[in-house]
């Protein structure tokens, strides 16, 4: 029997895996705090020049969330824009791209009074955000392809976000089809769909059972799995597109070819075209 599963919530994406071609906002942020630390070392004893490293001391700020102190020997919208950078630099977030992140920042940074730093505070929290969501997104989908191919599922075509929707289709030699959908929930979580399609042998359940510990080999953790039988009907969007698409694909193939038709205006041209014998008749 045919099954559908649905993880609700993933928890979490190894290290590892997320880490691949991104930063955090510690190192994207650090060329703009790297003079504001030179005035409240004297505060944050971690951003003290005799800290190994302006990188690691923030790293710690992060890891142990230390309380900002007030800052008090800075002018106050000056410590005002101090406290939001460091604010930024600590949320435990990673980024595609660096450049876009000091952007947001330099907003902080150029602001005249205190209610355009907490603006442009808000507008980088929220970049910040939206950035770590397509980081795990992306790395995700890389687990989630990874986890086809390894479970026999060699062909795989992933299909960008639509509406916050990522789709994975991933065939087999026998002509059978791994679906997976990665949806992101109205709360910023991913949940995670699949479905096995073609199979009529009652290996679903092992094929997903052989996915989810492929997954968790990469160090994707999710919450409680749902399962639902299907009855051999496809349930998941992207499965019964695949249902369509493979049954016109067929439809095509056993369709009898039609002689070419020609239109009467290419007739007429293909006979004045045409070469002609002119024949003389003789009196008798």
């Amino acid at each position: 029997m045919s099954e559908v599963r649905l993880r609700p919530i993933i928890e979490a994406v190894a290290e590892a895996v997320l880490r691949e071609a991104v930063v955090g906002p510690v190192v994207a942020l650090a060329p703009i705090l790297k003079e504001l630390c030179v005035a409240v070392a004297p505060e944050l004893p971690l951003l003290s020049a005799q800290a190994p490293s302006l990188i690691q001391g923030l790293e710690e700020l992060r890891r142990h969330s230390v309380q900002l102190p007030p800052l008090r020997n800075l002018e106050p919208i000056r410590a005002t824009k101090a406290q939001a950078l460091l604010r930024a630099a600590a949320r435990p977030y990673l980024v595609c791209s660096a450049a876009i992140v000091q952007e947001a920042a330099a907003a902080i940074t150029r602001a005249r009074n205190v209610p355009e730093v907490r603006r442009a505070e808000k507008t980088l929290t929220n970049l910040l955000e939206r950035e770590h969501q397509e980081v795990f997104r992306s790395a995700l989908t890389a687990a989630c392809a990874r986890a086809c191919q390894e479970v026999g599922f060699h062909k795989v075509e992933t299909k960008p976000a639509d509406h916050g929707l990522t789709r994975i289709v991933a065939e087999d030699p026998a002509g059978r089809a791994l679906v997976a959908e990665l949806a992101l929930t109205a709360s910023g979580q991913l949940c995670l769909a699949t479905e096995v399609v073609g199979v009529s042998d009652g290996s679903c359940r092992a094929i997903l059972d052989a996915f989810d510990a492929a997954l968790r080999s990469q160090g994707v953790r999710f919450g409680e799995v749902r399962a639902r039988c299907t009855g051999g009907v496809p349930q998941l969007a992207t499965a019964r597109e695949f249902v369509r698409r493979r049954v016109r694909k067929a439809a095509s193939a056993n369709a009898p070819s039609e002689p070419s038709k020609v239109s009467g205006a290419e007739h007429r041209t293909q006979r004045l075209n045409a070469p002609r014998t002119l024949r003389i008749r003789q009196r008798a």
